[in-house]
C-alpha cells in the first residue's frame, strides 16, 4: 500500500499545482490518473468519485476526449457493479464526446462497449445497429487505408478483436474486408476462414 500512498500524495501535490496554475487539461487527466490508482487499491466508489469529477469538469471546460476517456472508464466501473443502466448512461455520453472530437480510432470500441451495455439490459435492436455502425467505421477505415492515420486505426481495430471489445462477427467481416488492404499479411488470409462463419 506505501507505493500506492506515495503516488496518490505525488498526484495530489500535481493535482492541486495544476488548479493554481489554471491548467485545466492537467486537471482533469490528473483525476483519471487517481482513479486509476483508487481503483487499483480497492476503493471503487472514490475511483468514481474521481471520473464523475473529471467527466464533470471535462465537459464543462470542452475537453471531449478527456470526458470521453473518463466515461468510458465510469461505464466499466458501472458495469462492473451491476448498475447496467448508469453504465449506458457514461457510455452514451463518452460516445457523444469521443464524436465531437472527430476521432475516429476509438470509435469502433466506443460503439462496441454501449451495444455491450445495451445488449446486457435487452435492447437487442439497439445493441445490434451499433455493432453495424462500429463494423461500417472500420470499413471506412479500411478504403482509406492507404493514409498513415487510418493505418493505424485498422491496426487498432484489429487489435479490439484480439481483446475481445468487437465481437466476433465484426472482427471476421475486418479480416475479409482487410484481404484486399496492403496490411494484409499471409497470416490475416490463414486466418479468414476461422472466422469466416462467426
Amino acid at each position: 500500500m506505501g507505493k500506492a500512498d506515495d503516488a496518490k500524495r505525488v498526484l495530489d501535490d500535481a493535482l492541486t499545482k495544476a488548479r493554481s496554475q489554471d491548467k485545466r487539461g492537467h486537471e482533469a487527466a490528473i483525476l483519471i490518473v487517481l482513479a486509476t490508482v483508487a481503483e487499483k487499491t480497492g476503493d471503487t466508489s472514490q475511483a468514481i468519485a474521481y471520473l464523475e469529477n473529471a467527466g464533470q469538469f471535462a465537459t464543462s471546460v470542452q475537453f471531449y476526449r478527456i470526458e470521453a476517456d473518463a466515461m468510458f472508464e465510469l461505464a466499466r466501473l458501472y458495469r462492473d457493479g451491476g448498475d447496467l443502466a448508469t453504465a449506458e448512461a457514461r457510455a452514451t455520453q463518452g460516445l457523444q464526446a469521443s464524436q465531437r472530437v472527430g476521432d475516429r480510432y476509438y470509435l469502433p470500441r466506443n460503439l462496441s462497449i454501449l451495444a455491450d451495455l445495451k445488449a446486457r439490459r435487452g435492447h437487442v435492436a439497439e445493441a445490434k445497429a451499433l455493432y453495424e455502425q462500429a463494423e461500417d467505421v472500420i470499413e471506412g477505415m479500411l478504403i482509406s487505408v492507404d493514409e498513415p492515420y487510418w493505418n493505424s486505426s485498422v491496426v487498432a481495430a484489429m487489435g479490439n478483436c484480439n481483446d475481445g471489445t468487437l465481437p466476433a462477427s465484426t472482427c471476421g467481416k475486418l479480416l475479409k474486408v482487410s484481404f484486399h488492404s496492403p496490411l494484409c499479411s499471409k497470416e490475416h488470409v490463414d486466418l479468414i476462414p476461422s472466422v469466416s462463419d462467426t
